[in-house]
Order: structure tokens, then sequence, then C-alpha cells
């Protein structure tokens, strides 16, 4: 046994009804060394089964007061060997004063055995776990009492992780509810997966919850090799599984099949339920980082911390984003090529298209210097290479006279490319989402774009889900767009009002278009039907 355990130990005898602690005190003022002193704690009742364990609730006979204590049956009388030391290390180490500061953790009061049952004795929470008081309340949470809990998980994490700890088990029901709203206090409990990387390799084991499992556990990055390592990004994802169950009352991927296709197609994201919640942008970019299938690609625990989502909770006072609404789409007029750009008008209600091409605030990235190149790189067949983006591209399209290039992106914003040169000419921002689709009008002098997200800069607003393709009319009079919501909307191009709505496809629609002569409208869906609308 290392000294430290030893530390820790209690001297107590087991009996089924009680627990008898043998404790020694002392007081120089009346002389009293090392008296022998005997506490009686009662078994009152049961609380729960936890990881490995169950839980019990102990009352000391003398003074009232109560602790949780978790009995775990082992294989062996040994320790070292059983699978609670794991849990017993994790508690000892965050019981240190350095880390028992941060008010993070569930405080933990010693240990004791008897036979092959290792008992845990640390702090009784009344209040019950997470999961039990969201339920009562509604099932879901404001979003910012989530904010609030999330910046305490990721405070806990950020301290295990530095040590080299990973939880591996984080759920609702591993975190202990110290205090209700309107100031929620959480704490970290059920340390029983934990396990400290004391090599140069990652973790292996599959562990956890799978409602709340990182991909890469699951074995759904590399199918090749389900056993290989991951690290202790899986705790970054399951504190954005249980971030979006809090706003939303749900989990993100609550069919392991859900979880493969995310894996295979990002752009399965389930925003829906986000947007249904009314999150605010900020906090939709936050959990769509922690959520990002690469765990390479997720922020640590201290950058999430650092994230403006998170950071906006000190500064309550100051006026917040307004509520997401519908699904939009943007129609910008673009300015002729050779001339200067020239700041878009805020009014909504004149213009030949009355939709800002950005928000006020985004117009210097319009004449700045550009952030994106032309790379001349020796590919067979490419002429160069336009970089600036900095996600992934899902959507491109030139004008109808070849001279630009429009492409979408994941990182919210639609780039305009002279095709040419190779240059940038601008960059469209004011999507809060990913980028799907992009088109030009017949004339050049507009583009349309259709995002993921639910913003108020543009006024083709009413679609319920993600608008998945966009295309002018001919005559440049309409604009079709396609979505998740399974309708296709037609809209006019030059006041920006809903024409109609075009019901009848069971499945999402991913793609649109009109007929050389503007009569027909086609439309293809996942309900593996394309649909034919005749315009009048």
């Amino acid at each position: 046994m290392s000294s430290e355990l030893n530390h820790w130990y209690l001297d107590a005898t087991v009996y089924n009804d009680r627990v008898e602690e043998v404790y020694y005190i002392s007081d120089p003022a009346r002389n009293i060394r090392r008296s022998r002193q005997t506490r009686v704690w009662k078994v009152e009742q049961f609380l729960g089964q936890g990881s490995f364990g169950q839980v019990r609730l102990e009352r000391n006979h003398e003074d009232g007061q109560v602790r949780a204590v978790k009995r775990i049956t082992t294989g062996s009388a040994t320790l070292s060997n059983s699978e609670c030391e794991k849990e017993l290390k994790a508690l000892l180490e965050f019981s240190k004063p350095k880390f028992k500061e941060a008010a993070v953790f569930v405080e933990f009061f010693g240990w004791f055995k008897d036979g092959y049952d290792i008992f845990l004795a640390m702090e009784y929470v009344h209040l019950g776990d997470l999961h039990k008081n969201v339920v009562a309340n509604s099932g879901k949470i404001p979003e910012n009492e989530a904010r609030d809990i999330a910046e305490q998980i990721l405070l806990g994490l950020e301290i295990m992780h530095a040590e080299f700890f990973a939880h591996r088990d984080l759920k609702p029901q591993n975190i202990l509810v110290i205090h209700r709203p309107p100031r929620w206090w959480v704490k970290l409990a059920d340390f029983g997966l934990s396990k400290r990387l004391t090599n140069t390799t990652g973790f292996h084991t599959r562990a956890g919850t799978q409602s709340y499992m990182a991909p890469e556990i699951l074995g759904f990055l590399n199918p090749s090799q389900p056993g290989s390592d991951y690290t202790n990004a899986v705790d970054i994802w399951s504190a954005g599984c249980i971030v979006y169950r809090l706003i939303t009352g749900v989990i993100p991927f609550p069919q392991i099949t859900s979880l493969m296709k995310y894996c295979e197609d990002k752009s399965l994201f389930p925003f829906d339920t986000l947007f249904d919640s009314e999150i605010k942008s900020e906090g939709s970019k936050f959990l769509r980082q922690l959520l990002v299938t690469k765990p390479s690609e997720r922020p640590s625990a201290t950058q999430a911390l650092n994230h403006n989502w998170i950071l906006s909770a000190s500064h309550a006072g100051l006026q917040s984003d307004p509520p997401l609404p519908s699904s939009s789409l943007q129609t910008v007029l673009l300015p002729p090529l050779a001339s200067k750009i020239s700041p878009p008008s805020n009014d909504t209600t004149t213009g030949p298209y009355p939709i800002r091409s950005a928000p006020t605030h985004a117009q210097a990235s319009l004449f700045g210097k550009p952030r994106t190149k032309f790379v001349n790189k020796q590919v067979v067949g490419a002429r160069g290479t336009l970089e600036g983006h900095t996600n992934s591209v899902n959507t491109i399209m030139f004008s109808p006279d070849g001279k630009l290039v429009a492409s979408g992106s994941d990182n919210e914003t639609v780039q305009l490319w002279d095709s040419a040169a190779g240059e940038a000419r601008c960059m469209l921002e004011g999507h809060t989402g990913w980028v799907y689709s992009v088109a030009f009008s017949p004339d050049g002098k507009l583009v349309a774009s259709g995002s993921y997200d639910r913003t108020a800069h543009g006024t083709l607003e009413g679609h319920t889900g993600r608008v998945n393709s966009v295309a002018f009319s001919p005559d440049g009079k309409l604009v079709a767009s396609g979505s998740y919501d399974r309708t296709v909307r037609l809209w006019d191009s030059a006041t920006g009002a809903a024409c109609s709505t075009l019901e009848g496809h069971t499945g999402r629609v991913y793609s649109v278009a009109f007929s050389p002569d503007g009569k027909l409208v086609a439309s293809g869906s996942d309900d593996e039907t394309v649909r034919l609308w005749e315009q009048k």
C-alpha cells in the first residue's frame, strides 16, 4: 500500500447496520495524548448503484453528520489488483487542497475495507445528480443556466486533464447538484472509470456510457482498428453531449446509427433541435466545436473555457444576442468587378434587393488585405488552388460570365474569387451556420446562399430546417430553396417576399432546379423521389 493510500485509510469495522470507526485525539491542555475514540455510523438507506459499486447513506450517531459510502466488491483482498484503485487514486488526487479550492469535485473523507469489499466515504449531496434535477425541471434548463454548469464541468476537466486524468464516464448522473437555480453549483463525481495516463500512448479500453461516448471509443473513426488509442478529448465530447442535453432536453445522438452517420457526413449535425430551443449563435458554435468527430480538432478544456459563449457569462449585463429565428437564405447584390465595393445599406425596404450583404461590422473584411491566395501547385490538370476558407468548402458556383467563383463554407461565409487572377474579391459574412449552397442570378448581379443557420441577416426567412439548395429562375425573378423541412419555397428576388410553398416530399429536400423556360421546378429528396412542380 502506498503512503498516500495509507494516509487516507480509516480504521473501521463493518457490520450489517453500522460502521464503527476508530480514531485518536490529543489535547495538550488536558494532557491527553492519543486517546482512542469510536465513531459510529448508522447505515440509513441505499442511494443507488454507481459504476462498480453500490452507494449508501450513513449518519454519525453522535453529531448527526452524514456521508455517502460507496461499496465496491473486488475479486481480491489486495487493493492494488482491484478495480476500485483507479477511482480511489482519482479521489485522492482531487482531494488535495489546491484542487479542493476549485469546489468542482465531490469531497473525499477516506476509505476502509472489509474482506474483499472496499468502501469509499464521500460527501453526501442530498439534491442528487444533475439528471434527476433537470428531469424535475421539465427536462431542460435555460441556456444561461446551462452555460454556468458547462463552465464548472470544464473547470473540473481542466484540472483532471492537467494531471493526466481522463474521467471517461462523464454524464448527468455523475454530476452532483450542490445548489439549484438560479445559481447552479455542481460537482464531478463517480471516478470509477477514471484513469491516469502514465506513458506516451493514449487510453484504449472501451469505457463510458454509450449516449455520451465519443466516436473514437466506439471505433467509428477507424473501423479497421476498433481498439485504437484515444485521449482525454473523449471528456470534451461528453461535456458537449451534456450541455446539448441540458438545453434541448435530448441527447444529440439518441441512436448509435445517428452517430455513425454523423461521423461519415458532418452535415448531419443535429442543429434543428438546438434551433428549436432558441439557442444563441455563440452557444451553437460552442457545441459544434465540442462535438467535432476528430478528437484533435476538439478544443481542450482550457480553450473551451475561453470560448466567447462561456466568457459571456461574466458579461451578463451586456446586450445579448437576439433569439435565432427560422432558417434563412441570403441574397447579396454584387458590385461591378472593377469598381470599389460600396458598403451595403442597412435599409431592408429599398434597393434592387433589400438584404444586407453582411452586417455593418463585417465590412472591413471586404477591403482589407486578402486572407486568401492563389497557389500554383503541381497537380495534374489543376490550374491553381484558391485558399482562404478556414473550414470545409461545401458548394461552389461560377457566375454566368465565368469571371467570378462563389464558394460556401463551414466557416459560415461565402467567398467570391476572380477566376482569371485567382484573387479573393470579397468575403460575404452574416451567416451563423454552415453554408451549403450558392447560386448566381442570370445577370450575375445577385448571389443567393443557403445555410444551416437561423440568422436575422437575410429576409428570405420561413424554412424551419436547414437550407440545402438554392436556384434562380432563368429570368432571375424567382429564387427556389429546398430544405430539411421537406418543402420547396419560391421567393421574389426583387422584394424578398415569399411567393409559394411546395409541399409533398416526405423527406428532406436536397436539390432544386428550374427548367430552361422557368415553367417547372424540379426537386430531389431523401424520400427517394424527384418531384416536378408547375409554375403558374
